[in-house]
């Protein structure tokens, strides 16, 4: 090839480049349209609370990753959305993670779900767990109930009285695998069904009363049980509801 040829513009490249650079201009006007929006119903809400909805957030992302592709994986759509997301709870109200040290994993785990919200790390799951009952916009992240691991105990200690309290209402990661979820999210914010859900009761295991559920963890008389959303039992004394969250999602 000629010096001449090489120095030739590609004028086919230059069109797919603006072609690129009209659709990248379309993409953030109407990345800006859908925050304006967000900002818009966080006004006409009243005031107070954390903007997340959890179930609605499962089901966007149950409907978009439906739509993944050899292109558009189901990760890049998680990255993607996640990022507006978080965008969007920040133009509606205070929305911040606490992020517990007590699992070196929990950080990363929390940043590819939530985006990039604000956070910080505390000491351990019970100081995480307190502050989001009390602090506007928080919410705790926490490693999976294990022996040992009983943070639940004292949110279920939380969830005994009357008035809002905080409860477990995302499992990290967002996609199913071979193994169980690593983390949980808690936070004080509805506990909405999103069609495809699993929930928590904490309740004393001497009771013959007690429904029959998966127990997860236990700890003296008290036991932490799972059930499917659909025909979990109602809370009521010596029974109360720990969790309500939508289960990971089965990548196509």
């Amino acid at each position: 090839m000629s010096k001449r040829d090489e120095a030739q513009p590609d004028l086919d490249m230059s069109e797919w480049r603006a072609a690129i650079d009209k659709f990248d201009d379309e993409i953030l006007n109407l990345i800006k349209g859908r925050l304006a929006l967000s900002e818009q119903v966080g006004k006409s809400k009243v005031r107070g609370g954390l903007p997340w909805r959890p179930a609605r957030e499962a089901q966007l992302f149950a409907r978009l990753v439906g739509r993944a592709s050899s292109t558009l994986s189901a990760q890049a759509v998680e990255r993607l959305w996640s990022t507006v997301i978080a965008q969007s709870l920040q133009a509606q109200g205070p929305a911040f993670l606490l992020v517990s040290k007590s699992h070196p994993k929990l950080a990363a785990l929390a940043r590819t779900f939530f985006g990039l919200l604000p956070l910080e790390m505390v000491d351990d799951d019970a100081t995480a767990i307190a502050r989001c009952a009390k602090e506007e916009g928080a919410i705790a992240i926490v490693p999976a109930p294990t022996e040992g691991v009983n943070w639940w105990v004292e949110l279920a200690q939380l969830n005994e009285g009357r008035g809002p309290a905080p409860a477990v209402l995302a499992a990290l990661p967002r996609f199913a695998s071979n193994t169980s979820p690593a983390a949980y999210a808690i936070a004080v914010a509805p506990r909405e069904y999103s069609g495809n859900d699993s929930v928590w009761l904490v309740g004393t295991g001497q009771k013959d009363d007690m429904p029959q559920g998966t127990v997860l963890a236990q700890k003296g008389d008290l036991r932490l049980m799972a059930f499917d959303g659909k025909t979990a039992p109602e809370p009521h004394e010596g029974l109360c509801q720990i969790g309500l969250f939508a289960n990971p999602l089965e990548q196509n």
